[in-house]
């Protein structure tokens, strides 16, 4: 068939545009993979605490700030932010997620069998067999992010356009729950899509949104006065209360390993999945309230399932054991993050009364560094 006269000058013009097009996503790409210098401002707090993470294994690049909890006391040590800085958590954000559960069963609102049905309206014969624990222990059979091409294909613009991927609303999140089609065996498989679910259940038992819940019983008690979750417009007149911190608080400037500056991730139906920014500080307060045993939900930590790897998982807690050089073989119980442009990892070893904050402005790997810092600085 032969086209129209005007039919084939698009054609023509359209496939005269097809290599411009290609070659800009070409250089687009090549400009965001070509490296830069990571911003490394002056040191800030202990400086011999700073010497130890800076020179340790799997240093920190770029800014950072830390902290070492040991017998009540609080070091800090950092690079361009300090204890005040509030960074994005990842999925550091998921032990939030874990001691609300724990609190809320302490509370008789819900039990660990309680099933997304019951609180959400999940037909039985899929999504609404799953239960809190298992969404909290990543056993409940969902993949990691919801499977729907949209889904895919929106998560794979946002990284190409270096964009927020995580922008769907709390409705969209527990719709694609409702439609999801959960493994049947149960096998322990890292879930984000299971942690969002589980926080944004619990808000609909207790009649509030996360952000709300996470405030009224985590970070208000604990005076976590810089800690919150971060929505996706806090300014709107939508947005819940709790959203923001209660004082003056720096924010971190995201990187990634390249050195280039990349976009935030704030989210409303992902929130309880990585949506939590604090600080080294607020972290630690927190770290000592968990070892004390007066933080709320602090059953969270008690293994309720294995790792498939050897390990343990508590509820959204993370149970290994690690060689401590000043005791042996020591249980550590931890969860690490990462978004685009940070990395994070909080560890606890109640046995030694110790625990690790390391709070990243890069995102590149920080687990070694905590580790270190757990173990003495002696790896």
């Amino acid at each position: 068939m032969l086209s129209s006269p005007s039919t084939d000058h698009r054609s023509r013009t359209t496939n005269r545009r097809i290599p411009w097009v290609i070659a800009a996503v070409t250089i687009a790409v090549l400009l965001v993979a070509a490296p830069r210098a990571l911003p490394a401002a002056a040191p800030t707090g202990d400086q011999d605490l700073g010497t130890r993470i800076g020179h340790g294994p799997e240093a920190p690049a770029g800014n950072f700030a830390a902290a070492v909890i040991e017998d009540g006391k609080i070091d800090f040590a950092g690079r361009g932010a300090d204890e005040h800085t509030a960074f994005e958590l990842g999925s550091i954000s998921k032990v939030f997620g874990g001691l609300l559960l724990a609190d809320a069963i302490d509370r008789g609102e819900v039990s660990a069998d309680t099933t997304l049905g019951e609180i959400l309206g999940y037909p039985a014969d899929g999504s609404g067999a799953i239960t809190l624990q298992e969404l909290a222990t990543h056993t409940s059979g969902l993949p990691r992010l919801p499977s729907t091409v949209p889904f895919f294909l929106g998560g794979f613009f946002a990284q190409i356009t270096n964009t927020n991927p995580y922008t769907q609303s709390v409705q969209d999140v527990t719709e694609l729950g409702r439609t999801a089609t959960p493994d049947p065996d149960h096998e322990f498989h890292y879930s984000n899509f299971g942690a969002a679910l589980l926080g944004q259940a619990l808000a609909r038992v207790t009649k509030t949104s996360y952000p709300e819940l996470v405030a009224e019983r985590i970070t208000g008690p604990l005076s976590m006065d810089r800690t919150w979750v971060q929505p996706l417009d806090a300014g709107s007149s939508s947005a819940a209360q709790g959203t923001a911190p209660q004082l003056p608080t720096p924010m971190a400037t995201g990187h990634l390993a390249s050195g280039h500056v990349v976009a935030s991730w704030p989210a409303d139906g992902f929130a309880p999945a990585g949506a939590i920014r604090s600080t080294a500080g607020d972290l630690a307060l927190l770290a000592q309230a968990v070892l004390d045993g007066s933080a709320p939900g602090t059953g969270s930590l008690q293994p309720v399932t294995g790792d498939g790897s050897g390990g343990k998982v508590g509820l959204a807690w993370m149970i290994t054991s690690a060689t401590n050089e000043r005791q042996g073989s020591e249980k550590v119980i931890w969860h690490n993050g990462r978004t685009a442009g940070f990395a994070t990892y909080l560890a606890l070893q109640p046995g030694d009364d110790r625990a690790v904050v390391v709070l990243s402005a890069t995102a590149r790997g920080v687990d070694e560094a905590g580790l270190d810092l757990l173990d003495g600085g002696s790896r």
